[in-house]
């Protein structure tokens, strides 16, 4: 994947995750380029869920 594309996600997801109702401390935790281990395995579920409802949210599902 393109760099530019990838900084594009970046930011759709940021605009995104306040429209989700994200927490602004747990979405702040979500866009950390780097994540210690020891913080990975909490925010994998919650990635795995945020990603479902930006898809739901870009695709307009109901």
């Amino acid at each position: 994947m393109r760099e530019a594309r990838r900084h594009g996600a970046r930011h759709t997801a940021a605009t995104a995750l306040p429209i989700l109702r994200v927490p602004d401390r747990t979405a702040v935790g979500l866009m950390v380029r780097s994540t210690p281990p020891t913080k990975k395995q909490g925010t994998d579920e919650i990635r795995r869920d945020l990603a479902q409802q930006l898809t739901a949210l870009l695709r307009n599902d109901d």
